[in-house]
């Protein structure tokens, strides 16, 4: 059974809002175009700054944050540590093109539930955002 199989078996079913937070639009665009397809998935906001990221936060009330670790001028750990202390119960998944084990180190240290290489599988995607979502939900 996969993580998203293990969600849509929930009493109350309800979909992942995830935040995608990343500098790049084909980027951003390509992960709403493969989410929307997914059924228990929701793509409550987008956000290109730090501060975008931050002000969404409070707004939307995200499940998951996809975070692509190079979204911010700060340490991906930093931003990390900054999105969980102004979200602590959204889950931090990481999405990053080159995987520096010394950053996903950190960023896992700082706060992150999981990460993702853009070199996966789109299920492998769907399937993190799942688990992250199921480590981190709240109780509905």
């Amino acid at each position: 059974m996969t993580p998203l199989t293990k969600v849509n078996t929930m009493r109350r079913i309800r979909p992942i809002r995830v935040l995608i937070f990343t500098k790049y639009t084909l980027l951003r665009e390509g992960i709403k175009a493969l989410l929307t397809q997914a059924d228990l998935i929701e793509i409550a906001g987008e956000a290109v700054t730090m501060a975008e990221a931050m002000g969404l936060l409070r707004l939307l009330d995200p499940d998951v944050i996809l975070m692509d670790p190079i979204a911010s001028e700060l340490s991906s750990a930093n931003v990390t540590r900054r999105l969980k202390a102004a979200s602590p119960h959204a889950a931090v998944l990481l999405l990053s093109m080159d995987a520096d084990e010394s950053m996903v180190s950190d960023c896992m240290h700082a706060g992150a539930s999981g990460h993702i290489s853009s070199t996966d599988r789109p299920i492998q995607l769907k399937n993190a955002i799942a688990a992250c979502a199921q480590k981190g939900r709240r109780a509905a």
